[in-house]
Protein backbone atom coordinates (compact mmCIF):
# COMPACT_ATOMS: atom_id res chain seq x y z
CA UNK A 1 0.00 0.00 0.00
CA UNK A 2 1.25 3.43 -0.79
CA UNK A 3 0.80 6.53 1.36
CA UNK A 4 -1.97 8.03 -0.79
CA UNK A 5 -4.05 4.87 -0.51
CA UNK A 6 -3.65 4.79 3.27
CA UNK A 7 -4.55 8.48 3.53
CA UNK A 8 -7.65 8.02 1.39
CA UNK A 9 -8.79 5.07 3.51
CA UNK A 10 -8.33 7.12 6.69
CA UNK A 11 -10.35 9.95 5.14
CA UNK A 12 -13.14 7.52 4.16
CA UNK A 13 -13.35 6.16 7.69
CA UNK A 14 -13.42 9.63 9.25
CA UNK A 15 -16.12 10.80 6.84
CA UNK A 16 -18.30 7.77 7.42
CA UNK A 17 -17.52 4.10 7.13
CA UNK A 18 -18.29 1.72 9.94
CA UNK A 19 -20.10 3.22 12.88
CA UNK A 20 -17.92 3.17 15.99
CA UNK A 21 -21.04 2.45 18.03
CA UNK A 22 -21.72 -0.65 15.94
CA UNK A 23 -18.18 -1.93 16.50
CA UNK A 24 -18.38 -1.28 20.26
CA UNK A 25 -21.77 -3.01 20.42
CA UNK A 26 -20.43 -6.11 18.69
CA UNK A 27 -17.26 -6.29 20.81
CA UNK A 28 -19.17 -5.82 24.07
CA UNK A 29 -21.75 -8.37 22.93
CA UNK A 30 -18.97 -10.91 22.42
CA UNK A 31 -17.24 -10.07 25.70
CA UNK A 32 -20.56 -10.41 27.54
CA UNK A 33 -19.95 -14.15 27.52
CA UNK A 34 -16.41 -13.93 28.90
CA UNK A 35 -17.43 -12.94 32.42
CA UNK A 36 -20.76 -14.43 33.34
CA UNK A 37 -22.86 -12.53 35.91
CA UNK A 38 -21.63 -9.16 34.72
CA UNK A 39 -24.71 -7.36 33.46
CA UNK A 40 -22.92 -4.14 32.58
CA UNK A 41 -21.42 -5.42 29.32
CA UNK A 42 -24.58 -6.79 27.71
CA UNK A 43 -26.58 -3.72 28.73
CA UNK A 44 -23.97 -1.40 27.25
CA UNK A 45 -23.80 -3.58 24.11
CA UNK A 46 -27.54 -3.13 23.64
CA UNK A 47 -27.36 0.62 24.25
CA UNK A 48 -24.50 1.10 21.79
CA UNK A 49 -26.27 -1.11 19.25
CA UNK A 50 -29.39 1.06 19.45
CA UNK A 51 -27.27 4.22 19.17
CA UNK A 52 -25.52 2.76 16.12
CA UNK A 53 -28.82 1.87 14.43
CA UNK A 54 -30.13 5.39 15.03
CA UNK A 55 -26.92 6.95 13.69
CA UNK A 56 -26.96 4.70 10.62
CA UNK A 57 -30.62 5.52 9.94
CA UNK A 58 -29.98 9.28 10.16
CA UNK A 59 -26.62 9.34 8.37
CA UNK A 60 -26.45 6.81 5.53
CA UNK A 61 -22.69 7.31 5.14
CA UNK A 62 -22.24 5.14 8.25
CA UNK A 63 -22.23 1.39 7.80
CA UNK A 64 -22.39 -1.48 10.25
CA UNK A 65 -26.10 -2.13 10.67
CA UNK A 66 -25.50 -5.89 10.84
CA UNK A 67 -22.75 -5.43 13.44
CA UNK A 68 -25.12 -3.38 15.59
CA UNK A 69 -27.89 -5.97 15.26
CA UNK A 70 -25.53 -8.81 16.21
CA UNK A 71 -24.26 -6.78 19.19
CA UNK A 72 -27.83 -6.20 20.38
CA UNK A 73 -28.69 -9.88 19.90
CA UNK A 74 -25.59 -11.08 21.78
CA UNK A 75 -26.29 -8.64 24.62
CA UNK A 76 -29.89 -9.84 24.88
CA UNK A 77 -28.82 -13.50 24.82
CA UNK A 78 -26.26 -12.84 27.56
CA UNK A 79 -28.89 -11.12 29.75
CA UNK A 80 -31.34 -14.02 29.31
CA UNK A 81 -28.57 -16.53 30.05
CA UNK A 82 -27.47 -14.70 33.21
CA UNK A 83 -31.04 -14.42 34.52
CA UNK A 84 -31.65 -18.11 33.76
CA UNK A 85 -28.47 -19.16 35.58
CA UNK A 86 -29.37 -17.07 38.63
CA UNK A 87 -32.91 -18.48 38.77
CA UNK A 88 -31.71 -22.07 38.38
CA UNK A 89 -28.97 -21.68 41.00
CA UNK A 90 -30.91 -19.46 43.45
CA UNK A 91 -31.39 -22.19 46.10
CA UNK A 92 -27.65 -22.94 46.02
CA UNK A 93 -26.81 -19.25 46.30
CA UNK A 94 -29.04 -18.88 49.39
CA UNK A 95 -27.57 -22.06 50.90
CA UNK A 96 -24.01 -20.78 50.40
CA UNK A 97 -24.92 -17.40 51.87
CA UNK A 98 -26.39 -19.03 54.99
CA UNK A 99 -23.33 -21.25 55.33
CA UNK A 100 -21.01 -18.24 55.20
CA UNK A 101 -23.13 -16.41 57.79
CA UNK A 102 -23.00 -19.43 60.14
CA UNK A 103 -19.23 -19.70 59.73
CA UNK A 104 -18.68 -16.00 60.39
CA UNK A 105 -20.92 -16.18 63.49
CA UNK A 106 -18.94 -19.18 64.78
CA UNK A 107 -15.65 -17.29 64.36
CA UNK A 108 -16.86 -14.34 66.45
Amino acid sequence: MDEQNIASQATNVSQGGLSEFAIVSLVLGIFSFVTILGLEKPIIAIVFGILALRRIAVSPQYKGKNLAIVGIALGAIAIVLIITLVVINYPRIIQMQQSVQRQSAAVK
